[in-house]
This record gives C-alpha cells, sequence and structure tokens, in this order.
C-alpha cells in the first residue's frame, strides 16, 4: 500500500507543480483511509520519502524543505510526538523562529520560510532574527543588570544594519510584519493570550 500512495502522492506533487510553476511551495494533500493495522508503517514510509509535515489527516509537502530554527509550545508535545512527529501528528508550534545574518540570500532564505509556512500556520506567531555578519564581536552591554523596557513602536521599514528582529502576530499576513533593531535592555512582548517575552540580546 505504501507504494501505491507514495506514487499517487508524487502525482498530486507533479499537477499542482504544474499548474502553479515554481510559486508552488508547499502541497497540501488529503491522506485517504488507512487501514489501521498497517497505518503506522504506511505513515513512516510517507515520512521517510516526502518529509512532509501532517495536521490531522493532511500532508502539507514542502517543494522545497522548510523547518523552522527554533520551535515552541505552550503545551509540550508527547514523547512520541516528539520522536516521530509525522506518525503522531506533532502540531505545529505557537512559534517559530529564524534566524539569519544580514546577508541578502541568508535572510531572503530565512524569510520565504516564514512566508511559505504562514499560511499553513495561522495560529504560529513567526519571529526573525538577523544577526550581523563579520569577524569582530558585537559590542559588550554597556549596562548589564540594568532593567529591562519594552522595545516600542515598530519601524517603519526593516532595518539596513543588523541586530534586528522581525514579528508577525497569527493570523497575519506575511506583509503585516513589525521591525525593531535589537537593543541591549530591551524586550520584545509577544502574544495576546500568552505571555512569552524575549529579552533582546545580540
Amino acid at each position: 500500500m505504501s507504494n501505491k500512495l507514495i506514487a499517487d502522492i508524487n502525482k498530486k506533487i507533479a499537477e499542482k507543480k504544474k499548474l502553479n510553476g515554481p510559486e508552488q511551495k508547499v502541497v497540501k494533500i488529503s491522506l485517504p483511509q488507512i487501514d489501521p493495522k498497517v497505518r503506522f508503517d504506511v505513515l513512516d514510509s510517507i515520512y521517510n520519502f516526502f518529509q512532509a509535515d501532517r495536521i490531522g489527516e493532511d500532508l502539507y509537502i514542502k517543494c522545497n524543505e522548510y523547518y523552522p530554527d527554533v520551535g515552541s509550545w505552550q503545551q509540550k508535545p508527547s514523547h512520541k510526538q516528539r520522536r516521530f512527529p509525522f506518525i503522531y501528528n506533532c502540531p505545529p508550534p505557537q512559534i517559530w523562529i529564524e534566524v539569519a545574518y544580514n546577508i541578502t540570500n541568508d535572510r531572503e532564505q530565512a524569510l520565504e520560510k516564514i512566508r511559505s509556512s504562514k499560511c499553513y500556520c495561522c495560529k504560529t506567531e513567526f519571529i526573525i532574527i538577523v544577526l550581523p555578519h563579520g569577524k569582530e564581536p558585537y559590542h559588550q552591554n554597556p549596562s548589564p543588570g540594568s532593567d529591562s523596557e519594552e522595545v516600542g513602536i515598530p519601524l517603519n521599514s526593516r532595518p539596513s544594519l543588523a541586530p534586528y528582529i522581525g514579528y508577525w502576530p497569527s493570523n497575519e499576513t506575511f506583509d503585516r510584519v513589525s521591525w525593531n533593531d535589537i537593543v541591549w535592555n530591551q524586550h520584545l512582548s509577544i502574544g495576546i493570550r500568552c505571555s512569552y517575552i524575549f529579552q533582546r540580546y545580540s
């Protein structure tokens, strides 16, 4: 059954990529009914072949492999979900974090990961942390131990000099990003119904 299902999935992927061209970043395919006796083995075969993500009975197969650098869950996934996230339907993270250097290719790849994943993880909050690229270390905190202050009003556009941070609340489109410079002893509070706070260090 695994081989036939994989062949069917490959056919559907090819059809959607032909229809949408290179803009097709992720393909959504609904799982058919699978005999409970072989379900584990079939799902394991699909995951090993496609490295797909699964939400409920829907597969999300990435035409380019996209995974978060860091993910955070408000409720810790079970041991089985952490060990076999595809088979045991590990939920998307509440927070998806990408870290990139302020180099065009590296930064744009991280932004594309966020752009392509947002529509499939509508309840996830996304963050990108962009770091300066160079051999010199970033300057030390001039006031270590000081109280941290809220970062304040977002900037009008993405900064050109790193370090800086971008933040997308859940259920917001990609163009609704908030940009802020990263400054010692400032933090960014995120989430309407949760208490996640990131201290803004470099």
